[in-house]
C-alpha cells in the first residue's frame, strides 16, 4: 500500500510539471521530468495504475507523435473504461495519428529515391537554422524543430507569435517584419541571407533556454534539500525570477560604467566541525579561523548576539554557553562534542543554502561568457540580489520584500491589452507579472501564460469595477498606476 501512494504522488509531481511547463510555454527539463516519474509508476504499477499510460499519451500527443500516443491511451482505457478525459484525447490522437500516416505515405511518394551519399547524410545541426523555412503550401519546411527555434528568435525580437513549431500565419508576418528591417527581400520565407541575420539571435534563444532549465533544476534541488514542497505561485515564481536573471544579465547600464574585470571572489568551504573551538590560550583549542565563522554564523541565525568575525571572543564564549544550557548541553563555553555535533546539525540548512547560491551564481557567469557579456556594476548588483531574493523565496515560502535595484522589474510600465488591440502589448514578462498579481488578488481563473487572453481580459475589468476605473479590460494608465501600487504588496504576502 505504500508503494502505491509512493506511485500516486509521483503521478501528482508529474502532473504539476506538466501545468508548471504549459505555463512556461514548454519547459523541456520539466516535461522530461514528468516523462521521468510517469515511466517510473509505469515499470512498478503499470498493471494498476491508468494514469501513467494518460500522462505519457498526453506527452506524445503534445510533442507531434500522435501515432506513440494511441498505444498508451489505448492500454490506459482498458484499465479505466470510463476516463473520459482519456477517451477524447484517443480519438484526438487517432485522427491525428491517420493524418500523420495519410501524410507521410503521400510525402514519400512524391519524395525522388535518396542517393547513398542522401541515405547516410548526418542530421542536420539543432544549434542553428540551416534549412529553407515556410508556409505549409510552400516547398519550404513548415513544420519541426527549426520553426520552433525560428519562432524563439521571432519572439526574442519583439514579434507577437506563439511556439507551434508550425510556420503559421503569425510566423509568416513576423518574418516579413524582420527582412523588411534588414533591408532583405520581402518574401516571408526563411532562405539563407534571412537565417544570416537570425541566427545570432538563435544562438542568444538557445543559451538562454539551455540556462533556464539548469537554473530551474538548481532550484528544484535546493528545495529538496531543505524538504520544502513548492506550491503553484512559488514554483511559477521561480521560474519568472530565473527568466528575469537572464534577461538582467543581457541589460547594458543606463550610466557611464567601467567594466567589472576582477574575479568572483571564491565561496568558502563547506566542511563540518571537527576541532575543539573556544578561547585563546587552552590547550588543544582552536580559537579563530574559519571553523569559529561558522559557529558564529549558526549562533547569529538563531538570533544570539554574536559578531561574525572568525575570533572566539568573549561574547562567542558567553553565548555559546547560553547556547548549551538552552539545549540541555553540557555547559562549557567550548564547541565540542554533543554541542559540535548540535551545530553541525544546524549548519545543513546553511550549507545548502551556499551550494544553491554558488550554483545560481556560476550558471548566471557561465551564460555571460558564453554570450560574451561585459560584467558592468549595475548588473552585478542586479544579479545579486535576484538571486539572493530567489534563495529567500524558496527558505521562507514566499516571495520576500524586493530590494531597490531589481524594483523596477517588478511594475507594469507599458500599456497591455489583447492582441488585437493596437498599441498593446499583448505576451510577455508583464502579461505574466499582470496575471500573477490577479491571481493572488483572488482571480484564480487566471492562468500564468503571459498571454494576454479572454481570462485576463474578463479579471481586469472586474478589477476595474471594483477599483471604479473605466471598464476597458486593458491596463492603461490609470489601471497600471493602480495596479503598481498593489503588485508589491500582494505578491509578498504569505503563501499558503
Amino acid at each position: 500500500m505504500a508503494e502505491l501512494q509512493h506511485s500516486l504522488h509521483r503521478c501528482a509531481q508529474a502532473r504539476q510539471y506538466l501545468k508548471s511547463a504549459k505555463a512556461m510555454k514548454g519547459s523541456r527539463a520539466l516535461v522530461i521530468k514528468a516523462l521521468d516519474l510517469y515511466e517510473q509508476v509505469l515499470a512498478e504499477h503499470g498493471q494498476e495504475l491508468p494514469e501513467p499510460y494518460f500522462g505519457l499519451g498526453y506527452i506524445a500527443y503534445a510533442g507531434g507523435r500522435p501515432d506513440l500516443a494511441v498505444p498508451f491511451l489505448q492500454t490506459g482505457l482498458q484499465l479505466a473504461p470510463n476516463h473520459e478525459k482519456m477517451r477524447a484525447l484517443l480519438q484526438r490522437a487517432q485522427r491525428a495519428a491517420q493524418k500523420l500516416a495519410e501524410q507521410q505515405a503521400a510525402e514519400a511518394a512524391a519524395k525522388p529515391a535518396e542517393s547513398a551519399q542522401d541515405a547516410v547524410k548526418p542530421d542536420a545541426p539543432t544549434n542553428e537554422l540551416v534549412s529553407d523555412l515556410g508556409p505549409e503550401q510552400s516547398d519550404k519546411i513548415s513544420k519541426g524543430r527549426e520553426v520552433e527555434m525560428l519562432q524563439r528568435a521571432l519572439q526574442k525580437l519583439g514579434h507577437p507569435v506563439l511556439l507551434t513549431s508550425l510556420f503559421d500565419r503569425a510566423t509568416y508576418t513576423a518574418v516579413r517584419s524582420v527582412q523588411s528591417l534588414y533591408k532583405l527581400p520581402v518574401t516571408g520565407v526563411v532562405d539563407h541571407a534571412t537565417r544570416d541575420k537570425l541566427n545570432p539571435v538563435v544562438k542568444v534563444v538557445l543559451a538562454e533556454e539551455a540556462a533556464l532549465d539548469r537554473l530551474l533544476n538548481i532550484t528544484r534541488q535546493f528545495a529538496d534539500d531543505l524538504g520544502r514542497e513548492l506550491n503553484e505561485f512559488q514554483r511559477l515564481m521561480c521560474a519568472e525570477l530565473s527568466e528575469l536573471l537572464l534577461v538582467i544579465l543581457q541589460e547594458y547600464p543606463t550610466d557611464v560604467e567601467e567594466p567589472v574585470t576582477v574575479a568572483d571572489p571564491p565561496f568558502p568551504p563547506r566542511e563540518p566541525l571537527s576541532s575543539r573551538l573556544g578561547n585563546m590560550g587552552q590547550m588543544g583549542i582552536v580559537s579563530k579561523g574559519e571553523e569559529v565563522r561558522r559557529v558564529q554564523q549558526v549562533l547569529s541565525q538563531l538570533g544570539y548576539p554574536v559578531k561574525v568575525n572568525e575570533q572566539f571572543d568573549m561574547q562567542t564564549f558567553s553565548e555559546v554557553s547560553r547556547f548549551q544550557l538552552e539545549h540541555k548541553l553540557p555547559i562549557s563555553g567550548i564547541v565540542e562534542g554533543a554541542t559540535q555535533a548540535r551545530i553541525n546539525d544546524m549548519l545543513q540548512p546553511i550549507f545548502y543554502e551556499e551550494a544553491a547560491r554558488e550554483a545560481l551564481l556560476k550558471e548566471a557567469r557561465t551564460l555571460q561568457i558564453e554570450l560574451a557579456l561585459e560584467k558592468w556594476p549595475t548588473v552585478e548588483k542586479r544579479r545579486e540580489a535576484l538571486c539572493n531574493v530567489l534563495i529567500e523565496m524558496i527558505k521562507s515560502g514566499r516571495l520576500p520584500d524586493i530590494p531597490p535595484e531589481i524594483a523596477p522589474f517588478f511594475q507594469l510600465h507599458a500599456e497591455l491589452g489583447p492582441a488585437n488591440r493596437p498599441g498593446k502589448i499583448s505576451q510577455g514578462r508583464e502579461v505574466r507579472l499582470l496575471q500573477q498579481a490577479l491571481r493572488k488578488l483572488g482571480y484564480t481563473k487566471i492562468e500564468v501564460n503571459g498571454n494576454y487572453d479572454n481570462e485576463t481580459y474578463s479579471a481586469v475589468r472586474n478589477m476595474q469595477i471594483s477599483k471604479k476605473l473605466p471598464m476597458t479590460g486593458m491596463v492603461d494608465a490609470k489601471t497600471r498606476d493602480e495596479l503598481n501600487e498593489l503588485i508589491f504588496h500582494v505578491l509578498t504576502r504569505s503563501e499558503g
